[in-house]
């Protein structure tokens, strides 16, 4: 049975007389250990850290946009008291240079049309119209060459005639070949000499 000293109340070994702690003599009879009330513990008061100073809100550096302003530059012209300038209209530079590209297509299609006249042949405005012819005989010939191309003698259609490469060339109806005469005017485009291999085969007079 364990003994506990009466007076300090220290777990005693067993068959000791005297209290190891406090030298209290112990009788033999065990004693039980006294009932501590335990003492309430005072709550240890916990330090707190000392709370931080309070921080400042970061100072933005705010920079003003800097706005270069430059002033319109404007040409004033002097101008005299009582005198107006005259109104110049702006040109339009692309308008003309679709013009000028116009022109310039029309001009090469008329010099085509005309190498393709002059090379191949064409009307002549200068044979329409009648001549007449004198014979050997005193009666006269009357040679019409119409716009449309076509020929006549006397008022009467035989054929076809054409001007090409230099040469008046008639087309005979019922003819295989035409027959081509180099021709030439004179007195003023009133007078026609066709010729075949040089000699004049034909005098005609415009009437």
């Amino acid at each position: 049975m364990v003994n506990f000293c009466s007076k300090c109340g220290t777990q005693l070994p067993e068959g000791i007389k005297f209290c190891p702690k406090c030298g209290t003599p112990q009788s033999q009879i065990p004693q039980q250990q006294p009932q501590q009330t335990p003492q309430p513990t005072q709550p240890q008061q916990q330090t707190m850290p000392p709370p931080p100073p309070p921080q400042q809100p970061p100072q933005q550096s705010y920079q003003q946009p800097q706005q270069t302003y430059q002033q319109p530059q404007q040409n004033y012209q002097q101008q005299t008291y009582g005198q107006t300038q005259p109104y110049m209209p702006k040109q339009k530079k692309s308008h003309t240079k679709l013009i000028i590209g116009l022109i310039a297509i029309i001009a090469v299609i008329i010099i085509v049309i005309l190498l393709v006249f002059f090379v191949f042949g064409g009307s002549d405005d200068r044979f329409v119209g009648k001549w007449e012819q004198e014979s050997v005989w005193g009666s006269s010939i009357v040679w019409e060459f119409e716009s449309d191309g076509d020929f006549k003698l006397s008022g009467t259609k035989i054929g076809t005639w054409e001007e090409k490469k230099g040469e008046l060339c008639i087309d005979y109806t019922g003819s295989y070949t035409d027959i081509c005469y180099e021709y030439k005017f004179s007195n003023n485009e009133k007078t026609l000499e066709l010729s075949s291999g040089g000699s004049t085969m034909v005098t005609l007079n415009k009437k």
